[in-house]
């Protein structure tokens, strides 16, 4: 099936991952200067001479480019601006490329793998990305573990850029495979993984984890009760409860504005059930001040501000994808995010919601604010292919960042910008019983029927057969593509 290296099975066990959220990579600030044998870089107080080789790049329709590709011990300098034969650098140091990479090794092992016990083993070479890894095979075995490598170094070095000059700025070596996370058939009888942080203790990993709500809401429907079906398991993937949103709705619920719409708006959070779905007006005065405050925090930090001429930093853009991942822990910060920052987004996104959705509050609708809108990468260079391209219509969408149907928002448009590449629930008694859907079809030529005829059962929270066993397969087959 797709995607077979992050969520597949084979006769025997099954496996699926989220994103691990390691920091495998390190900035640093370096030295250089051209000296009598080529370019050097300053480490531990002296001059050494820098790996240094000459690219050269074809480009269509004009001249070859050569690009000088400098490397130093604290990785090869991706950035930097030479004046009078002296600059400094900023170089980059990953785990994919400090080393051999021999994450493909590990790929052929999973797909002979025959038990949980087997799998694990299989991950031994994979080095990127780092993945939160869960498995169960045909023995009712179930099983956790994290993949990939991780540098040994001080958990300093995942706050900001540091010496290349200094060597005991560099890596101590990788973690042992053994010394990874793991778990193995908990007494509770299930294991989850929803890009949180697993566990406080181990190896440094990262500072930079998704809020725990979306598997404490998880862990709360799945202990709940015994004798899941797989209808059932593929429903609860659509789940919109927002642990985040119900903080903010109490927070908004403690203010007391003077306009009238506003009073109106707030009045829609009484006996609000907290989610986000498609048809709610409640969610979508949340929604809607979620990306309004985030706007004014932005603008309030000062992280809006233009960046110096010629400095590297990241965008308005990226600046606020960040800081709406973040807000899932600002919102409980009154000095942060402050009453007055609050009362001033529900003015502005009341404004917005009365502008865009009409002057009735319980009218309004966090679908019609929360559209998926989709878009070909290739159009903005060539926009000259559209008429050849098939895009798929806009749809209103459920969820939100921390909801188990996670459609996460961009601010401060309250557009969906990332969804759920795949749903799949995996049968280990019975495969053919197994369920998957993806967001627009199997198939990448918009001429087959298979284009997109998966987007409605996709945007409904509705799976379709993951079809196994032979005599399945054939009696489902429409066609055959020979690749010879």
């Amino acid at each position: 099936m797709p995607g077979f290296p992050h969520f597949g099975h084979n006769a025997d066990v099954a496996w699926c991952i989220t994103h691990g959220m390691a920091d495998d990579q390190d900035l640093a600030v370096v030295d250089l200067r051209r000296g009598a044998d080529g370019v050097e870089h300053r480490r531990d107080g002296a001059w050494r001479t820098a790996e240094v080789r000459v690219e050269h790049v074809t480009v269509a329709g004009g001249d070859p480019v050569e690009v000088e590709c400098i490397d130093t011990p604290a990785g090869p300098v991706v950035a930097s601006h030479e004046q009078d034969g002296r600059w400094t650098g900023i170089a980059v140091r990953w785990t994919a490329t400090a080393e051999v990479d021999t994450t493909a090794d590990a790929l052929l092992p999973m797909l002979r793998a025959g038990s949980v016990d087997d799998l694990d083993r299989a991950f031994g070479p994979w080095v990127v990305p780092v993945n939160n890894v869960l498995m169960a095979d045909t023995s009712g075995a179930i099983a956790y573990r994290m993949r990939g490598r991780l540098a040994v170094r001080p958990a300093s070095h995942g706050w900001t850029v540091v010496d290349g000059a200094d060597p005991t700025t560099g890596w101590q070596g990788y973690v042992t495979d053994e010394d990874l996370p793991r778990w193995r058939d908990p007494d509770r009888g299930f294991l989850v993984s929803s890009n949180n942080r697993v566990s406080a203790d181990g190896p440094y990993v990262s500072h930079d984890w998704a809020h725990p709500t979306r598997a404490r809401r998880i862990t709360e429907l799945l202990g709940g009760r015994d004798g899941w079906r797989v209808d059932e398991v593929g429903a609860l993937l659509g789940d919109t409860h927002s642990g985040i949103a119900a903080r903010l709705a109490e927070r908004l619920r403690s203010l007391s504005p003077a306009h009238p719409m506003e009073v109106r708006a707030l009045a829609l959070l009484d006996g609000w059930d907290h989610h986000m779905d498609a048809a709610s007006a409640s969610a979508a005065v949340v929604g809607t001040v979620r990306g309004e405050l985030l706007r004014l925090l932005v603008h309030e930090l000062g992280l809006a501000e233009d960046r110096l001429p010629g400095v590297a930093g990241p965008s308005l853009h990226q600046t606020m994808r960040f800081a709406n991942a973040r807000l899932a822990w600002w919102i409980d910060d009154p000095e942060l995010v402050s009453d007055r920052a609050l009362t001033a987004a529900l003015r502005l996104a009341v404004r917005s919601l009365e502008l865009a959705q009409g002057p009735d509050p319980s009218r309004w609708r966090w679908g019609a604010a929360h559209l998926a809108r989709w878009a070909h990468p290739l159009l903005a260079l060539r926009p000259d292919l559209a008429a050849h391209v098939v895009l798929p219509p806009t749809v209103e969408l459920g969820g939100d960042n921390e909801c188990v149907w996670a459609t996460s928002t961009a601010p401060p448009s309250t557009d969906a910008s990332n969804g759920q590449v795949a749903r799949y629930v995996f049968d280990v008694g019975d495969w053919d019983r197994s369920r998957w859907i993806v967001p627009h079809g199997v198939s990448g030529d918009s001429r087959s029927a298979h284009h997109l005829d998966q987007l409605e059962d996709w945007t409904g929270m509705r799976l379709r057969p993951m079809r196994w066993s032979v005599d399945v397969v054939d009696a489902a087959t429409e066609s055959v593509t020979d690749l010879r």
